[in-house]
């Protein structure tokens, strides 16, 4: 769930919350740190895969930090329904995971994508194979 008036992103399973105030410190102290892998490393800027998180749906998730503040957090429902593995990339998949994002997004949060007092949530489609769709939360400096 994205709570509106926060920004914080929590995780039924495991148990986490993340947001605009969490640090780099405090996130690799998690216990699902040990869990998660580099995606990239060109500091000030890190970027860490998340093990799969449960929030209603089963997420890929992916954080960014820039120095130690947490920047930016992309969801990507990871229902099998949407492809296995690239070679299942389609642009047909990669609309209804879309869908998907916009009905948790109303249903489980209650929000639109768009500006909030803490930084923006988007939804995106991503129609060629470099990347699927996506939530983004970004966070502005709070």
């Amino acid at each position: 769930m994205i709570d509106h008036t926060t920004g914080i992103v929590s995780f039924e399973h495991p148990a986490v919350e993340l947001g605009p105030r969490t640090t780099r410190d405090e996130f690799q102290s998690l216990d699902i740190f040990r869990d998660c892998r580099t995606a990239v490393d060109n500091e000030p800027w890190h970027s860490w895969f998340l093990p799969p998180m449960r929030a209603g749906l089963l997420f890929s998730v992916a954080v960014f930090f820039h120095g130690p503040r947490l920047s930016m957090i992309h969801m990507e429902d990871a229902d099998d329904r949407f492809g296995k593995s690239w070679t299942d990339f389609s642009e047909r998949n990669e609309r209804a995971r879309k869908a998907s994002h916009d009905l948790w997004l109303q249903e489980r949060c209650g929000l639109a994508p768009g500006t909030y007092p803490w930084g923006i949530v988007a939804s995106v489609f991503m129609p060629r194979g470099d990347s699927t769709s996506c939530i983004i939360v970004r966070y502005e400096l709070v």
